[in-house]
């Protein structure tokens, strides 16, 4: 649980992602929603110029990422059909006021808080926990760590390891596969 802004955001099943959605202005259920898709940090996304979409590909590119390392991500057609309905008021997608630079992640991290306290999610997720969903995510539908790694831009098995969630259910359901 996260307190003051310490400790693991929870990962979200799609039923508290939808309840957050419903709680979002239609540009933060956007760049949510890329996060979730991308694994991508926050900063990494509010970075994301228009030039960087390529059909449905986001370029994250390596001037705005942690590792420096560029990565193409595919995502959705229905989220790329989204993003081109966000107002184009400058070079980046979410834009901030007047059109210049990007979205603050003050500004980011606000409404994702302010949804969270309607959903009763208060100080259990942040922003970064899209990017602890997504990799969890991936690894419960069996891709590979390497795969992962490529996707979430991590250039070491051990630091992806953190963001991996593991319930008691799926302890108890490897334990059973050798019984």
């Amino acid at each position: 649980m996260k307190v003051e802004g310490h400790g693991k955001s929870i990962t979200l099943t799609e039923y508290q992602r939808e309840q957050l959605k419903e709680h979002l202005s239609q540009k933060y259920q956007v760049l949510f929603d890329i996060c979730y898709f991308t694994g991508g940090r926050i900063s990494e996304v509010l970075n994301i110029r228009w030039i960087d979409l390529v059909e449905n590909t986001i370029i994250l590119r390596k001037q705005t990422t942690k590792t420096k390392e560029t990565r193409e991500i595919q995502i959705p057609f229905y989220l790329v059909k989204q993003i081109y309905k966000l107002p184009n008021l400058g070079s980046y997608v979410f834009c901030g006021r007047g059109g210049k630079g990007h979205l603050s992640r003050q500004a980011a991290h606000i409404a994702l808080t302010n949804a969270c306290r309607e959903c009763g999610l208060e100080n259990q997720f942040s922003t970064h926990g899209f990017r602890r969903t997504a990799i969890t995510s991936l690894h419960k539908n069996n891709i590979p760590v390497k795969t992962i790694c490529a996707i979430s831009g991590h250039r070491s098995l051990s630091a992806l390891q953190g963001y991996i969630d593991i319930s008691t259910e799926e302890v108890v359901a490897a334990l059973q596969t050798r019984w």
